[in-house]
């Protein structure tokens, strides 16, 4: 149904419905294109050459959840305001610190290893190939480089800890979960109920609720994300970017 050409009617509705969210996000979106196209990055610096790509990322995710909305795709949309929180907390602890650069990177190495300890659970049939001389030699040298160096995985409240953006991992993040996990509340929204609350149908097709909720939630994150990323961009971003918050903040007040 989300694929058919009747998704344009869908579109058309909710921009009727939404025009001030989706008018901000729109006119959001071009100037952060515009400051990715402007970012300038110093040679050797890992924090820029990280703030840069998550910057990059942040945006693609931001326009892939405000696509989704239009389609009225609540859930996945809400997946990808996750995403994006979770980016905006490594990007501002990253910013804020230049010692969460160096863990960001380090934590590839955990992240491998847990790769190849899930290789040797695997059905035999499946595993055999990842059974070589090769894949041992590279465990053993990671096994001793996150020793060596006491390299641990962070989790998403740290950098959020780390980023203070705790208030958001407590409020939006948990919700946003839901969607990823297909918790038994979040898939509710699939359910028609009478006043009584007995189900007398499935939800079939768009899923206009709360989808207001979804775009602020995604444009104040991408703000955060330029606000953290400012320093590889241009130095009059600031002013623009607080200009941005402004808009949202009185949007917000509508909801």
């Amino acid at each position: 149904m989300f694929l058919d050409p009747e998704g344009q009617t869908v579109k058309q509705e909710l921009h009727s419905k939404f025009a001030s969210y989706f008018s901000f996000a729109y006119g959001l979106n071009r100037y952060a294109n515009e400051l990715s196209s402007n970012a300038s990055i110093t040679d050797g610096d890992l924090q820029q050459l990280l703030l840069a790509p998550l910057m990059l990322r942040a945006l693609t995710t931001f326009q892939g959840c405000i696509l989704l909305v239009e389609r009225g795709l609540s859930a996945e949309a809400k997946i990808l305001a996750r995403s994006l929180l979770e980016i905006l907390f490594r990007i501002s602890s990253i910013a804020k610190n230049r010692t969460n650069a160096e863990i960001y990177v380090l934590e590839d190495q955990p992240f491998r290893r847990k790769l190849i300890k899930k290789s040797k659970l695997l059905s035999p049939h499946l595993r055999q190939p990842f059974e070589t001389e090769q894949t041992e030699h590279l465990a053993r040298e990671i096994k001793y480089d996150i020793e060596e160096r006491n390299i641990a995985e962070k989790s998403t409240q740290w950098w959020a800890q780390e980023a203070g953006l705790s208030d958001l991992y407590n409020s939006a993040y948990p919700i946003f979960s839901l969607a990823v996990h297909a918790g038994a509340r979040e898939l509710e929204s699939h359910l028609v109920l009478d006043k009584d609350r007995k189900i007398i149908a499935m939800q079939i097709g768009a899923n206009t609720t709360n989808l207001e909720l979804v775009v602020v939630s995604a444009c104040e994150s991408l703000l955060l994300i330029l606000e953290a990323a400012s320093t590889i961009l241009p130095e009059n971003s600031k002013i623009k970017i607080s200009t941005f918050k402004t808009e949202l903040a009185k949007l917000n007040e509508t909801l």
